[in-house]
C-alpha cells in the first residue's frame, strides 16, 4: 500500500480512505461497478489530478467528484500532489439502499427510486461543497476517535453529509444524465476547460461570448452544458467558488478583509462585505472574530 494511505471498512459496503502524501505520488483507485466514490481534497490548494476514460481533469479544492460506473468494474488513475490531503468515500449502491430505507427524507419511496436509478446510470458529477460540507470531510480526515466507537463515529459523518448533499433541490447525478452535452467527452472536456478559465482569473472572467469562443463552443452548449455538470449557472458557479477561496484565505489569517476583497475579484469591498454576509450569514470581521 502506498505510503500514507489508510483505508478503514466502516462496514460491509462503506469504506473511508484517507491520503496524506509528504511528496507527489501516482495512486490507483478501483472502483466497483456496484459502488459510488466520492472524492474531496482537503488542501486549500488543488489536491488531485485525475485521469479516466482518456480525459485528464483537475479537481478545484472546494468540490467534491462523485463517480460511478454501473456497467463495470473501473480505475481512477489519481496523480496527488504533495503535501495534500484527500478523502476518498466508496458506499455500495446496496448499502446507500440500507441508508435511505430507514425513514430518510420526507418522501422515501421518491428517494428510493432515486437510488435505485444509480444500477442503471453512468454517474459523473462535480459542485462546490458547503462549509457544513467541508468540515464533515475535515473531521473524517481528522478526528481523535479510536477503538470501536470510530467506525461508529465515521458511519455516523457518512450519513450527516449524505443528508446534507441530497438536500440539493435538484440532485446534480440526476442533471447530469439529462444533458446530452455532458455525455460527450469532448464536450465536458470544454465544459472543465471553461471552468477553470473563469476561476483563473478571478478579477476580470471572460464573459460568456468569449469564454464559449475560447473553450471552441457555443453559448448554448456552454450554459446548458455548465447547469448539468456543476449544478449552476457559469457565473453562479464562480460566485460560490469566490466566497469558498475568500473563506479560505480568511483562515489563513495573512491577509485582510480588503486584501481578500481584491483577490477574489471584488474591486468594492462593501460589495464583498454583503455577498459574503449573503452567502454565509455574517459578515468577514465578525468570522474572523469568531474564528480567534
Amino acid at each position: 500500500m502506498n505510503r500514507g494511505v489508510e483505508n478503514i471498512k466502516v462496514e460491509e459496503g462503506l469504506d473511508v480512505m484517507k491520503i496524506e502524501t509528504k511528496e507527489k505520488i501516482n495512486f490507483n483507485l478501483e472502483v466497483s461497478k456496484s459502488s459510488i466514490v466520492f472524492i474531496y481534497g482537503l488542501e486549500k490548494k488543488c489536491g488531485l489530478e485525475w485521469t479516466d476514460h482518456n480525459l485528464n481533469h483537475v479537481l478545484l479544492p472546494v468540490t467534491i467528484l462523485v463517480y460511478s460506473f454501473p456497467l463495470k468494474d473501473t480505475n481512477i488513475n489519481l496523480s496527488l500532489l504533495a503535501n495534500s490531503n484527500t478523502c476518498i468515500i466508496k458506499v455500495s449502491i446496496a448499502k446507500l439502499h440500507e441508508f435511505f430505507g430507514s425513514n430518510f427524507g420526507s418522501n422515501p419511496d421518491e428517494i428510493q427510486a432515486f437510488v435505485g436509478s444509480f444500477r442503471m446510470k453512468n454517474v459523473y458529477s462535480e459542485k462546490v461543497v458547503t462549509p457544513a460540507v467541508s468540515v464533515i470531510f475535515h473531521q473524517f480526515f481528522n478526528n481523535s476517535i479510536t477503538g470501536p466507537l470510530r467506525k461508529l463515529y465515521l458511519r455516523g459523518k457518512f450519513m450527516e453529509f449524505l443528508s446534507m448533499y441530497m438536500q440539493q433541490p435538484k440532485a446534480d447525478q440526476e442533471l447530469s444524465m439529462q444533458c446530452s452535452f455532458v455525455n460527450d467527452h469532448l464536450e465536458m472536456k470544454k465544459i472543465k476547460e471553461a471552468r477553470d478559465l473563469i476561476v483563473k482569473d478571478l478579477i476580470a472572467p471572460p464573459n460568456l461570448k468569449d469564454l464559449a469562443h475560447m473553450v471552441g463552443t457555443n453559448e448554448f452548449k456552454l450554459k446548458v452544458g455548465f447547469k448539468s455538470m456543476f449544478g449552476n449557472t457559469v457565473y453562479g458557479y464562480l460566485s460560490e467558488y469566490r466566497m469558498e477561496k475568500a473563506r479560505h484565505l480568511l483562515e489563513e489569517r495573512s491577509h485582510s478583509v480588503k486584501e481578500v476583497s481584491n483577490i477574489v475579484g471584488y474591486s468594492n469591498p462593501s460589495h464583498f462585505i454583503s455577498a459574503y454576509k449573503k452567502k454565509f450569514g455574517f459578515t468577514p470581521k465578525k468570522y474572523l472574530l469568531s474564528a480567534q
